[in-house]
């Protein structure tokens, strides 16, 4: 039957086009390498970008499956993630739904489609070599964050002391970086070349860069974590690394790592003192001039209107487009003039006042499922590098998610689903002879 279909398509479409629909899973197999590099690239530093390589990607993985390139077929270990993505969208969805407020149902719900492309990702995903799943995301990463680096120095030199790139806004830079950062640590290996690893450290040094100028306060303590997570999983490498180096390249290292912190300092200082010195501000005027509409004031007040709202109708929330108008009766009009917010600042609080204690449950399983996944996978081929791939993401979501925006948003909602969907084929994509004797060296 199948052979029936590629012979049709040979004759109907033109060579090129028919080759690229007709391919074989190997072949597929070998193209997700560069499909997993070049949206990492696109998540450090194109923006929207990364939505549109996503979506391109996930309709290109259901048109594969419906022309029968690959089977569509999960696998026990896969279930945790695409399980809970789809039970997340499926709840907002209903919510949304159940709630009034139809007008903006289309632009809530269409969104979350999104969310449904693990089902189909995965077991394309799952076609490639292990080889080709993680680490051309690292190299792509790394790559990312290098080029990250002019972008936003540009912008910060000419335009603004709060860097956004191409993102439109210092909240989705802030999150992606922090990822970036993460996976080219992971990179560092030392089994790869010196011109490799010394992408790797300039990836991160570009993306830590980033979340610094990007000003956002809630973000700065996932950055340490972070880098913490990439160097822990990598401590052997480096310190391998550091073994066989001459004591001349030992120096070279070391004095580039000691001018790219100083020179992250030097650039950073400045906008990182003016925002310090806000919030400090901010937080003496909240005690004294409560009414005030301060940034401080604003969220506090927010987030004592939020829990109300919650406590009132916890069970099914008010619908995610009536997250607004649920917390305005409790709201300062004083405080709040004209404002309307997208977001609770808080993933929690959005995620509860919208679509009640079914959305908060749903979200917490969708956050746990990677960690999950690469936990019970750790003993695995590249177990270790899975598992710093979903701490970091975690880490780089959650945290700035407790205080800002986390999902909901085209860039994050993209980011996010592509590297569940990119964990979870890592733990069932084939191992080959060499891949499993490079992981015991």
């Amino acid at each position: 039957m199948q052979r029936s279909v590629n012979r049709y398509i040979a004759k109907q479409l033109p060579h090129p086009l028919a080759t690229l629909l007709t391919a074989p899973p190997e072949a597929l197999g070998r193209r997700n390498r560069l499909s997993n590099g070049f949206f990492y690239v696109a998540a450090a530093c194109l923006g929207s970008g990364a939505s549109i390589v996503c979506a391109l990607l996930a309709c290109w993985a259901v048109i594969s499956a419906v022309l029968g390139r690959f089977p569509l077929a999960l696998r026990r270990e896969e279930l945790p993630i695409v399980v809970t993505t789809t039970a997340f969208a499926l709840v907002t969805i209903g919510a949304v739904l159940a709630q009034p407020g139809g007008a903006d149902a289309s632009r809530l719900i269409l969104p979350m489609v999104i969310y449904f492309a693990p089902i189909f990702l995965v077991p394309r995903m799952r076609l490639s070599r292990l080889r080709h799943t993680l680490r051309p995301a690292l190299f792509g990463a790394a790559i990312g964050g290098t080029l990250l680096l002019p972008i936003i120095g540009i912008e910060y030199a000419l335009w603004t002391d709060r860097v956004q790139g191409f993102s439109g806004n210092p909240g989705p830079l802030s999150i992606t970086a922090l990822l970036t950062c993460g996976l080219s640590l992971l990179g560092l290996s030392r089994s790869r070349s010196r011109a490799y690893n010394v992408l790797a450290i300039l990836g991160a040094a570009g993306a830590s860069t980033a979340v610094l100028l990007s000003g956002m306060r809630g973000a700065w303590p996932a950055l340490p974590l972070v880098l913490l997570a990439g160097l822990a999983i990598r401590k052997s490498d480096i310190a391998a690394l550091w073994r066989r180096a001459s004591r001349r390249r030992r120096i070279a290292a070391a004095s580039l790592c000691i001018l790219l912190a100083c020179g992250i300092v030097a650039v950073v200082a400045p906008a990182m003192d003016a925002r310090v010195d806000a919030f400090w501000s901010d937080l003496a005027r909240m005690t004294t001039l409560p009414e005030d509409a301060t940034s401080l004031n604003q969220r506090k007040a927010i987030y004592v209107a939020s829990v109300e709202a919650f406590l009132e109708r916890p069970l099914f929330g008010y619908g995610p487009q009536n997250i607004w108008q649920a917390i305005t009766p409790y709201l300062d009009e004083q405080t709040f003039p004209g404002y309307r917010y997208s977001h609770l600042h808080d993933i929690g609080l959005t995620v509860g006042v919208g679509s009640g204690l079914l959305g908060l449950l749903s979200l917490l399983a969708m956050i746990v499922a990677p960690l999950w996944t690469a936990w019970r996978a750790r003993h695995g081929v590249e177990g270790r590098l899975r598992l710093g791939f979903a701490v970091i993401l975690v880490t780089s979501f959650l945290l700035p998610g407790l205080t800002n925006i986390m999902l909901y948003h085209d860039i994050l909602d993209a980011v996010w689903i592509y590297s569940l969907s990119l964990i979870a084929a890592s733990v069932t994509a084939p191992v080959h002879a060499e891949e499993s004797e490079a992981e015991q060296r």
